[in-house]
């Protein structure tokens, strides 16, 4: 019982991930442009409540614990926004010939995503790592992606998807969006710690659910759109390739490049979980904030894909290595 417990506890958001999908395919209507549920302002007051929530739970002095050693969290950020989109771009180019527009830009948007922060975090602590460096390399991954997503969001869409993007109209709207609600919700914890503290457990169980919603919106009006009729199985399994792929290239990568900075076995394994990892719960709310401010002609379904994808994929894999990293780093008996 305690084991189908943790299992569920685990894997219930991919479990109502895919049953949001599900309904969306089956029932979008509701949710759809003209459904009940469907509203100008429904998605970005998730958006706004996601990143206050975010800001109120942030205790940013317990984090300065994990802050050395530095080379570390840069190691990790050059990876989320870099040397990911390398990898990335590596990938595409060899299979640029087959993949539909939307899911190339939707694996460019994997690309400039953060790493996640519960997941990231709770794998390292299971696989006996720095758990305080993957809270501090983590929590700065996902504020620094709230000013610097949309500028590489900007650059890439204007320069690849020759969409004129105003990047002055673009921060100001996701200042209110996004940057507004997360320094409020610090101020809040700042001044009212007790409550924010309380309110804390319950950051991560809203911000899920909201985020459900997001990605059952999306999909509800690609069923409506016709676009999903249109995408084939072929298909789906050619994302699915390319989604494995950058999964465990980045991984190899990533772990081999870890040994360069020679790292304890304690801060190798967090460094590898907080640079090989995307947030689903970050990445989402960004993207739609972005794709809601610009006039691009795609569909928010197919460009989620590879991100929803790559989330199951990437904690299957971090519950295989867990264990294997537990070991490797434990003394051996003389």
């Amino acid at each position: 019982m305690g084991r189908m417990l943790t299992l569920w506890r685990q894997w219930a958001f991919t479990v109502w991930l895919c049953v949001a999908v599900g309904l969306a395919i089956v029932c979008p209507m509701p949710a759809a442009t003209g459904g009940v549920l469907h509203s100008e302002w429904t998605t970005k007051l998730g958006i706004s409540v996601i990143f206050f929530l975010l800001g109120l739970s942030l205790p940013l002095r317990q984090l300065m614990s994990g802050f050395r050693p530095l080379r570390l969290h840069v190691y990790v950020l050059l990876w989320n926004f870099l040397l990911f989109a390398v990898v990335v771009s590596g990938v595409l180019l060899a299979s640029s010939d087959w993949l539909l527009p939307e899911f190339k830009l939707g694996f460019w948007v994997l690309a400039m995503m953060p790493t996640t922060i519960a997941s990231a975090v709770t794998f390292t602590s299971l696989s006996g790592g720095h758990t305080a460096n993957a809270i501090f390399s983590t929590v700065l991954s996902n504020v620094l992606a709230v000013f610097l997503f949309p500028v590489l969001a900007a650059v890439y869409l204007s320069v690849e998807a020759s969409v004129s993007v105003p990047l002055l109209p673009l921060l100001g709207k996701l200042t209110l969006l996004v940057i507004l609600p997360l320094l409020l919700g610090q101020g809040v914890r700042r001044v009212f710690r007790s409550v924010a503290e309380s309110l804390s457990p319950y950051q991560k169980r809203i911000s899920s659910w909201i985020i459900l919603f997001i990605v059952h919106v999306a999909f509800a009006n690609g069923v409506q759109s016709g676009v999903l009729d249109r995408l084939s199985f072929v298909q789906l399994i050619q994302v699915l390739g390319v989604v494995c792929a950058v999964l465990m290239l980045t991984s190899v990568l990533v772990w081999w490049s870890c040994g360069w900075l020679r790292f304890n076995p304690e801060q190798r394994v967090a460094a590898f979980f907080s640079a090989s990892q995307k947030s689903l719960a970050t990445g989402v709310p960004l993207t739609t904030a972005v794709l809601a401010s610009v006039s691009l002609e795609m569909d928010s379904a197919l460009l989620l894909m590879p991100i929803i994808l790559f989330h199951p994929l990437q904690l299957i894999l971090a519950g295989v290595l867990s264990p294997i990293f537990a070991k490797w780093h434990q003394p051996r008996p003389e």
